[in-house]
């Protein structure tokens, strides 16, 4: 009988550390430091190997930490302890999505609404992946649902922004943007999105204050983005890695290389135009802007003009820019280009593909 009270005793000590070691993760993993996080999750396991929250936690942190795998086994747990937990399965969604199993994540993010169907959360996550589906419709439909759950949360109107951007609805879009910053007025991918729409409207007063506001709310954006753009086009999140573009042009104006990545990035995207108005910006700027000659060589063939194809490549030959290797950035081989664009390539223009052809073109004839 003495036995008892020592053991009620026991389990609330357990519980207590339970729910400070859950604390701690909780911190570490708001503050970044995910291992430290994992550690307190883990002990918090080892008090309560039945806290289902517990699991999630640690499962979100190896998701920040891409071990996704391991992520799933600790969502796997959390909904076999607690069956309807809507946080486990969206998360778990997340996972899926992640390692691009993306009928899987279908599945989860519905699974998370019939359990929570409040979570606008959910329908964000559902949203995005069908944006990244190409189902643009049911993709807005589901922005909408999580705008009018959560008409205070920044993130629906922001997203919804880049989508409506990728319709060509440009104008929706900068609404958007101006709302995610009504909601919150420090968000600074709002700011940087709002503030190439003005660019590209010919507001520049307006492109520039937004760019400053920018720089005022995110000092690293043009280390930190230009970081993540590299990230997120080796995994293929086009609609992610165009937001890495630095926004430098609002603290220096003349910097030509900065019109070339933005132009760049606005070629790999598919949008030519914005493109070449970028590489004549920096070749004005700078008449040995290489590669902005190369990249606009390489806008041209979209269009078909090789003239204007030839001339600069010929003139970022002559500044020492590898058109092959340009070019093979982004297409396979010359049928491969043809095949994408619907567009024939001269043979004068595919001989130049090859680095001693395209000399032998400059010692013949130069420039026609």
């Amino acid at each position: 009988m003495s036995t008892l009270p020592v053991e009620r005793h026991a389990n609330q000590i357990g519980e207590f550390e339970t729910s400070a070691a859950l604390q701690q993760g909780n911190s570490s993993l708001m503050k970044g430091k995910i291992d430290e996080a994992i550690a307190a999750y883990s002990q918090a396991i080892a008090w309560a190997d039945t806290h289902a929250q517990a699991y999630n936690n640690r499962g979100v942190a190896y998701v920040n930490l891409r071990r996704f795998d391991l992520a799933i086994e600790d969502f796997n747990t959390a909904i076999r302890l607690h069956p309807d937990y809507a946080a486990a399965y969206l998360n778990r969604g997340v996972a899926y999505g992640r390692k691009d199993k993306m009928p899987e994540a279908l599945t989860e993010y519905h699974e998370a609404i019939q359990r929570a169907p409040g979570s606008a959360e959910a329908y964000l996550n559902l949203a995005m992946l069908y944006e990244d589906e190409g189902a643009h419709r049911l993709a807005m439909a589901n922005y909408d649902k999580a705008i009018q759950l959560r008409p205070d949360d920044a993130e629906g109107y922001y997203f919804r922004g880049l989508a409506y951007h990728c319709k060509g609805e440009t104008n929706k879009a900068f609404a958007d943007y101006s709302s995610a910053i009504r909601c919150n007025p420090c968000h600074a991918n709002a700011y940087y999105r709002r503030s190439q729409h003005h660019y590209v409207n010919g507001d520049a007063k307006s492109a520039l204050a937004d760019a400053h506001k920018v720089l005022q709310f995110a000092p690293n954006y043009v280390t930190e983005y230009s970081h993540q753009w590299v990230i997120h086009r080796q995994k293929g999140d086009d609609i992610y890695a165009f937001q890495g573009y630095p926004v430098a042009l609002g603290s220096n104006p003349a910097l030509a290389e900065v019109y070339t990545d933005r132009g760049s990035r606005s070629l790999h995207r598919g949008e030519t135009h914005y493109a070449l108005d970028d590489f004549h910006s920096a070749i004005t700027l700078d008449a040995d802007a290489r590669f902005a000659y190369g990249n606009c060589g390489m806008a041209w063939c979209d269009f078909g003009h090789w003239i204007k194809v030839k001339v600069n490549w010929i003139v970022a030959t002559l500044l020492r820019v590898d058109i092959p290797a340009l070019f093979h950035n982004r297409y396979e081989s010359v049928a491969d280009f043809e095949q994408k664009m619907g567009v024939q390539m001269p043979e004068h223009i595919a001989v130049m593909l090859n680095p001693q052809k395209i000399l032998d073109i400059i010692q013949a004839d130069g420039i026609p």
